[in-house]
Formats: structure tokens, C-alpha cells, sequence
């Protein structure tokens, strides 16, 4: 009605007739009551009857701290809002909406006008509470409660049922077998975890390998003999029997045997000038691969010196893993195939074949492959009849000298996943572990079964 210039009403029900303007900036504009009204034109137009609606208003959305509640109401864009929790108002909380920080009872109320209206409570409470363990379920580990609790949670670990005294903090290092419980306490509510066993499980150790044709550690002294501080055997734990049914066991090749050290406080053989072990026929003869892992302590060499050999009765016919000035190689029927190992030093080394050439080793050294290994693929013959340890072949002076722990020798070629199980119990036992690459799956805890 753009001629209006002001309009005259009065409740329905009879009264005062009263003015609100339009248009004209002489009257203020009146915010009505709820209810319905007679409106007449103050220039005569036609009189009307009109409704002011009831303002009305309710919550919705969030039923868990950390969601939103949202108004919804009739009210007008001018609208004014205030929440409350519990009946105090929350402050600065003046929207029409609002995120649960706190579980308990919300109201909204609002005011359109002369109207004034506040909403029934909207109850908001904490997300349930669960709880979890993580972490390495073995003796030293540590376990970790995981829950959606809140700052305040508190903890009490327990083991087979009955709570660890002092055990409230959200780790615990385990220190016995037994089934271990959580239980997290926040905001009146509780939960507790499922049990996680703990079971201390048998260490992984080289008879498992399934080709295991040899295998001497010096650290079990029950396998080592000695007379007037010489070596005089080092017998062989593999078990496995050959074709003379002989087991590998190793004895001096001349009269005067290794001494005895040790390498990371472990027992260890001591190898030197003229010294070195034989062992009969392994009957890997035919094996399209072999496997050799060796423990080191520290070997200075001068000169090319051998520290595993399998072969025939002379020098012709035969491999050796040698040493040459800090250099590893191996050797074959007279030819060399070189890695290029700039300090052997102390630590692991192991070399694997895989088919029947030469072109087929390879080396490690502390669980990394070393590269840069040559040969002319020249093919291995048939043979040995006799093995060395600390020595390349019976004819020969190569003599290692230094300190071996312990050497491992299987009829194929190691699985990805028996060398790594091989390389981190040979590691860890003999004090090599900080030697490993970071990424090795057995850098910070020895194989298990």
C-alpha cells in the first residue's frame, strides 16, 4: 500500500485503537504481542485483521560434546539470542547456534519484539567412552591405552585381573606374562579394554632354517674344546648328519688351534697365523645355492686371508669367502669376484648364491647389500670334500686372523625372511644391532618363533 502513510490498530477482542507508521518517520515502528489485530489505513483505507504469531523455538543437533546445536525458531532476522547450560548463560554464546563443550542440559532462549521465549532443554553428553591397547605385546615392550576420553581421563592398568599398584598413567612397560586390562575413568563414565596376552614366545635361533647344513657358535662354550688354551674342536649344532655320516664338527688342520676371545662379551674363536678348522663334507655338492653368514670381531689384514672355504682336497677346485686388506671377495676355482668393501671391521657378513655360477653371489655386511660385486660367471664345479674355517683351502697359507663368532651354513639360498631373521639374531646376540639399517624389520628386538 505505498499512499499509507500510517496505520491505526487494536487487539481484536476490543481497546485502544493505536498507531504504528508505514511510511512516515514520525511514529516508530510497534512490535505487536502475539495475538490478532483489527489494522485500518489512516487514510481511510478498508480495515483488515492481522495475526502476530507466537514466537517459538527448539534445538536441534548435538546429543555428544564436541557437535553443534542449532536454533530453530519463527523469530525475525533481529532476533537476539542467549544460551544457557544448566540454567547459567553461557558467555559470549549469543548466536543461533552453538558447539557443545561440556555435556549437560542446553536452553536457548529468544527474544523477537516484545516477545521472549526459551527453549526446552537439550541434553548433550559425553561420546561413550572405549579404550584400547596398543603397543608390542612382549616382555620390556611397552603397552598404550588409546581412548576418546578427555584431558582429565584417568587410567588403572591391570594384570590377569587384579589392578598393578602405581600403574595409572596411560603406558606401562611390560615386566610379567599374563593377560593385561585398562580401565579409563572420565566424567563419572568408565570403560576397560579387552585383555591383551602376554606370552613371552621362544627366541628364533638358526635350526629353523630349513636347509641348515652347519652351524658353530663359539658362544655356546659346550660346543668348543680346548687343551692347554688351544681349540682342539668346534662342534657343530646344526644336527644334520652327511652322506660318511659324519657331523660337521671342526678340528685344528695342524697341531696348534685358535685361541679363544671373545666378541660383545661372547665366547669367541681366535684365529691366527697358521691356524684354522676343517670340516668334512657338507653334501652341498649338487645344491643349486649355499648360503654363508659369518661373525666377525676385528680382522687386520695384510695380506689376502680367507674366512670361509668350502672345497676339494687342493687349491683347483674350490670358493672362499677372503679378505684382502680390508677388501671382501670371493674367490672361485682361481678367479675373484670383488665387492667393494672399503674396512671390514667388526660386525656380520654373510654372501648368498643363488644358481650355479659365480655371477649369482652376493654380499652383505650388517644386513646391507654391499654392491659393486664382478665376476665373469664362470660355473662352480661339483664339489667339496672339506670346508675351512679360517682358511681358503688345505694347500693354502691364506690364514684369516682375527676373532670369529660364529659361522652358519646352509645347502640353499636363504628366503628374504629367513636372512633377516638370521641377521637379527646374529646381530643382536653378538652386540651388532646399532650396526643394522634403520629399516631392517629386526633392528630393535631380536626374531622371535
Amino acid at each position: 500500500m505505498p499512499d499509507v502513510k500510517f496505520l491505526l490498530y487494536r487487539p481484536v477482542s476490543g481497546g485502544t485503537w493505536q498507531v504504528t507508521a508505514s511510511e512516515t518517520p514520525d511514529y516508530p515502528t510497534v512490535s505487536l504481542p502475539a495475538g490478532d489485530y483489527e489494522v485500518i489505513g489512516g487514510d481511510g483505507v478498508a480495515s483488515t485483521t492481522h495475526t502476530v504469531p507466537e514466537l517459538t523455538v527448539a534445538i536441534t543437533g548435538a546429543i555428544e560434546v564436541g557437535e553443534t546445536l542449532t536454533a530453530i525458531s519463527n523469530a525475525s532476522e533481529t532476533a537476539s539470542y542467549q544460551w544457557a547450560l544448566d540454567g547459567s548463560d553461557i558467555a559470549g554464546a549469543t548466536g543461533d547456534s552453538h558447539t557443545a563443550a561440556t555435556a549437560g542440559g542446553y536452553t536457548l532462549t529468544v527474544t523477537d519484539g516484545q516477545q521472549t521465549v526459551t527453549s526446552p532443554a537439550a541434553t548433550v553428553m559425553y561420546p561413550a567412552l572405549t579404550v584400547a591397547i596398543g603397543g608390542i605385546a612382549r616382555l620390556g615392550e611397552t603397552l598404550t591405552a588409546i581412548s576418546n576420553g578427555s584431558a582429565q581421563t584417568s587410567y588403572q592398568w591391570a594384570l590377569d585381573g587384579v589392578a598393578i599398584a602405581g600403574a595409572t598413567g596411560e603406558n606401562i612397560v611390560v615386566a610379567a606374562e599374563g593377560g593385561y586390562t585398562v580401565t579409563v575413568f572420565d566424567a563419572g563414565n568408565e570403560a576397560i579394554s579387552d585383555i591383551v596376552d602376554v606370552q613371552e614366545t621362544a627366541a628364533w635361533t638358526p635350526a629353523a632354517l630349513t636347509a641348515l647344513r652347519g652351524w658353530w657358535d663359539a658362544s655356546d662354550i659346550s660346543t668348543v674344546s680346548t687343551a692347554s688354551g688351544t681349540v682342539t674342536e668346534w662342534r657343530d649344532k646344526s644336527g644334520y648328519v652327511n652322506a660318511d655320516g659324519a657331523q660337521m664338527h671342526a678340528v685344528p688342520e695342524f697341531a696348534t688351534g685358535p685361541g679363544t676371545v671373545t666378541i660383545g662379551g661372547r665366547n669367541a674363536l681366535d684365529i691366527g697365523t697358521d691356524q684354522a678348522l676343517v670340516f668334512p663334507t657338507p653334501d652341498i655338492a649338487d645344491a643349486d645355492s649355499r648360503s654363508v653368514m659369518i661373525v666377525l670381531g676385528d680382522h687386520h689384514q695384510t695380506a689376502t686371508r680367507a674366512l670361509f672355504a668350502l672345497g676339494a682336497a687342493g687349491d683347483g677346485n674350490r670358493w672362499s669367502l677372503v679378505e684382502t686388506r680390508g677388501a671382501l671377495s670371493l674367490e672361485w676355482n682361481g678367479g675373484k669376484a670383488t665387492s667393494q668393501v672399503d674396512a671390514l671391521g667388526a660386525g656380520l657378513v654373510g654372501n648368498f648364491h643363488s644358481g650355479a655360477t659365480v655371477g649369482g653371489w652376493s654380499f652383505s655386511r650388517n644386513g646391507t647389500h654391499v654392491t659393486g660385486v664382478t665376476s665373469d660367471g664362470t660355473a662352480l664345479s661339483t664339489f667339496p670334500n672339506s670346508g675351512w674355517i679360517g682358511r681358503k683351502s688345505q694347500a693354502s697359507s691364506g690364514h684369516a686372523m682375527g676373532p670369529v663368532g660364529e659361522v652358519i651354513l646352509t645347502a640353499a639360498e636363504m628366503t628374504q625372511s629367513e636372512r633377516e631373521k638370521c641377521e637379527g639374531y646374529l646381530a643382536h646376540k653378538w652386540g651388532f644391532a646399532a650396526l643394522l639399517p634403520d629399516h631392517h624389520p629386526f633392528k630393535d628386538a631380536a626374531p622371535t618363533e
